[in-house]
């Protein structure tokens, strides 16, 4: 038992100081460049002593009779400009099998963007559409509006009659879908007419608003539709009447159009659901429910639903949405580790081929009397370093190719008026990512150099030619 609990000590104790040693290095690597940055444009940089000094310190716990870790780090990055060349190119190459995963895994985040924006509004997220069950005798009513309007989360509930409807003008017929709803209902589902307006509240005046898909299929011009007279007769099916008539259809009325969407799927026409409901229609097709914010969609829903109801919103669309691009993303993320795996093995023969020839240096190190373990740093620290200059250097290449192909995009749709098309995002959770992954390949290509270098007799070496 006590074995076990010596080898968890042991495992957190190694596991905090990879983590402190990582964190030297990268603090290391930033106070390099800010002192770099404040040298060029001639100014004093309080950053260093005031930030990252007292930070190193902490992290760097000294250790009796070694060298300290920070003393180790400068001796790598001293080490790499020996052979700059050669470091560059090994940084760069990291550099860019980090940026191929970046902007593949960053256009599955922007593509899902785009389409969850084009789905929903945050008006939307917060709507419920309630409909009533294939085969079930509950009915949406009046009454039904009440319970529903009791649920403590529910603030406005809309109702909707859809029928069916004939459409005359200037001696041309059709049949088209036809919806009984009012102003609110409409502007909630964010229909907005391009042309004319939206109803009165309460509306009881023969006004209707239809799509551009109507105005094409009755011949009206579309380039004035506003104010044109059609005469409907609206047909309602048995489901939305408690009679016992199979039908009910009205005479042929003039109805005025007061506002035109831009629609070009079917036919719609949408009129006031007074001028439906003073059919003797009792019951509604549907409902759109507003709730106080997300989070009570999930149990209002269920709510709902317990009355016989169908429930459905935006959110189940978003999250098919979400899990489709999730697999997406993870094949890009698949692909573009291939391209840093090449990179890592690069870096790797790198570390190889500068431990060969360092032989004789590593043997004067011991002579010196270097430890082991402080030499097994140094090589580290080697590869670390470039690990995480290769994922800085990756990440801003990365956003920069990404925000390269959206100009590109929009450019080329430019005369479609769809604005900017931005294909490409990284969250924050994807910075973090990518400094773990350097961190990890960094490590894991420096660990078997740096356990070489420590194998190497001092003796051995000096002879080494």
């Amino acid at each position: 038992m006590n074995k076990i609990k010596n080898s968890f000590i042991n495992f957190f104790k190694s596991g905090e100081e990879s983590l402190r040693f990582s964190l030297l290095i990268v603090l290391y690597i930033f106070k390099s460049y800010t002192r770099k940055f404040f040298h060029l444009i001639q100014l004093h940089s309080p950053i260093a002593e005031k930030i990252y000094d007292p930070i190193i310190k902490w992290l760097d716990r000294p250790v009796p009779n070694a060298i300290a870790r920070i003393e180790l780090i400068d001796m790598a990055f001293k080490n790499l400009g020996v052979k700059k060349a050669r470091s560059n190119i090994t940084i760069g190459g990291m550099a860019i099998g980090v940026s191929i995963v970046v902007l593949l895994v960053s256009i599955g985040y922007g593509l899902e963007n785009m389409v969850v924006s084009r789905i929903a509004k945050l008006d939307e997220l917060v709507q419920i559409n309630v409909s009533t069950q294939v085969g079930s005798k509950v009915k949406i009513d009046d009454s039904t509006i009440n319970t529903i309007y009791k649920i403590p989360t529910v603030t406005h509930v809309y109702p909707m009659i859809a029928v069916a409807c004939k459409v005359d003008y200037q001696n041309s017929q059709s049949d088209v879908a036809a919806y009984g709803i009012n102003k609110e209902y409409l502007s909630s589902s964010s229909i907005n007419p391009v042309t004319g307006s939206l109803f009165q509240s309460n509306s009881k005046t023969n006004d209707i608003i239809v799509n551009t898909s109507l105005l094409k299929l009755v011949g009206i011009d579309q380039n004035d539709p506003l104010n044109k007279v059609v005469s409907l007769r609206f047909v309602v099916t048995k489901g939305l009447l408690n009679s016992s008539e199979s039908q009910l259809e009205s005479d042929n009325t003039n109805y005025t159009i007061i506002g035109v969407l831009n629609d070009d799927s079917q036919p719609i026409v949408y009129a006031p659901i007074q001028k439906i409901m003073a059919m003797g229609v009792t019951n509604y097709s549907g409902l759109k429910v507003i709730v106080k914010n997300q989070d009570s969609v999930t149990n209002t829903r269920i709510q709902i639903e317990s009355l016989g109801l169908d429930t459905a919103s935006v959110i189940d669309t978003i999250k098919q949405v979400t899990d489709l691009f999730s697999t997406v993303r993870l094949v890009l993320a698949s692909i573009g580790m291939v391209a840093l795996v090449v990179a890592s093995l690069g870096m790797f023969n790198t570390l190889t081929i500068s431990l060969l020839e360092r032989t004789h240096e590593i043997g004067l190190m011991k002579t010196m009397g270097m430890k082991s373990f402080e030499i097994y740093k140094l090589f580290l620290s080697e590869s670390l370093v470039i690990g995480v200059l290769g994922g800085f250097f990756g990440l801003i290449l990365g956003f920069l190719a990404g925000k390269l192909l959206s100009i590109t995009l929009s450019l080329i749709v430019i005369n479609k008026n769809v604005g900017y098309i931005d294909v490409s995002q990284i969250p924050l959770v994807l910075v973090a990512l990518v400094g773990v992954l350097s961190l990890i390949v960094g490590v894991f290509t420096g660990i078997y150099p740096a356990k070489r270098a420590t194998r190497i007799s001092a003796l051995d070496a000096l002879r080494y030619e």
